[in-house]
């Protein structure tokens, strides 16, 4: 029989579960906000990927992304005594606690993103039973390429580079489009720019700054935008075509949303570098199957990013196009 989860929603973390029964395993889930679009995705995998193998699941979200509260969501998820333990944390450092209390209690763990592949999880001797990581370093090697065959080979200027908040994969993105742009256009100038807690508002601020000091002080011409997720790309977009340079300035981002598939159909954001987070979280529950089945589960990178552009979305043939959420 194939159990369907019902939702219950609370103020400060979200638990989606099943009627359980004594014949169905349980999976915990510890995810990070909801709030975001590429973690709604990864959810929506994770619930059809129980629903195929007909597990219960039991799910927590941190909606502020507290670290510490965090930690006292994965103890309480301990307390139900999961089968196995699916996990995205917001700093494995802080969770180092439960994560030590799940292998004490010989309850798996299994890594949902990439974020337990951290040095004080090894240093602690943590196990981790598989990970499930997608590949950010490519993803910003595949916006560089974008960009490379976008502008024309002699093309001189800068590329205005947005961070946001700082994390691994944000870092990895980064480090991976700075490497490609660097052997594709080593003509352009990267400007980099790490203001915290960017969203589309002033994500777009930051942009207006950098079209003004180019105008003002004879900076060398922005050509391009990459930013690391979908609403600092957006705020991009908006001051690009704000200041009439719609045509000028290539915007690419990483996520591949719904609201930036609209916007790239519209001719607005040039193209998104989608990271499939539905097939992450598929790709986590087969994994916690096969460590409860006793099968030896290698560590795996998700599949691989792709850019999403017009042309691609126009033509609509690629079979990867049915994973984007």
């Amino acid at each position: 029989m194939k159990i369907k989860p019902k939702a219950l929603i609370f103020a400060a973390a979200a638990f989606i579960s099943t009627t359980a029964n004594s014949e169905s395993l349980l999976y915990g889930v510890l995810m990070q906000s909801l709030s975001d679009p590429f973690w709604q995705s990864m959810e929506h995998g994770l619930k059809e990927g129980t629903e195929s193998v007909e597990v219960d699941y039991y799910l927590q979200t941190v909606d502020s992304n507290d670290a510490k509260r965090q930690l006292s969501a994965c103890n309480a998820m301990l307390e139900r005594k999961p089968n196995i333990m699916i996990i995205s944390a917001v700093d494995p450092a802080v969770l180092l606690p439960c994560l030590r209390a799940a292998n004490n209690q010989n309850t798996p763990v299994v890594d949902l993103g990439g974020t337990l592949n951290h040095h004080n999880i090894v240093n602690a001797q943590i196990e981790i039973a598989a990970s499930i990581t997608p590949n950010n370093e490519e993803a910003g090697a595949q916006a560089a390429e974008y960009l490379a065959q976008q502008l024309d080979m002699d093309t001189t200027g800068t590329v205005l580079l947005i961070e946001g908040a700082s994390s691994t994969a944000t870092r990895s993105s980064i480090n991976g489009f700075t490497e490609r742009l660097a052997k594709t256009a080593s003509h352009l100038d990267i400007i980099l720019s790490t203001p915290d807690n960017l969203d589309r508002y002033s994500a777009a601020n930051v942009v207006n700054k950098a079209l003004a000091q180019n105008t003002h002080d004879n900076h060398p011409a922005v050509n391009a935008v990459f930013a690391v997720n979908e609403d600092i790309a957006l705020g991009a977009t908006d001051a690009v075509f704000a200041a009439d340079k719609g045509d000028e300035i290539i915007v690419i981002g990483i996520g591949a949303s719904t609201s930036a598939l609209h916007s790239i159909k519209a001719s607005r954001l040039n193209a998104s570098v989608a990271m499939f987070p539905y097939l992450i979280g598929r790709q986590a529950i087969e994994a916690a199957s096969r460590v409860l089945d006793g099968k030896n589960v290698k560590s795996t990178t998700s599949a691989a990013p792709m850019v999403i552009s017009r042309e691609l979305l126009n033509d609509g043939t690629n079979q990867m196009l049915k994973y984007l959420q």
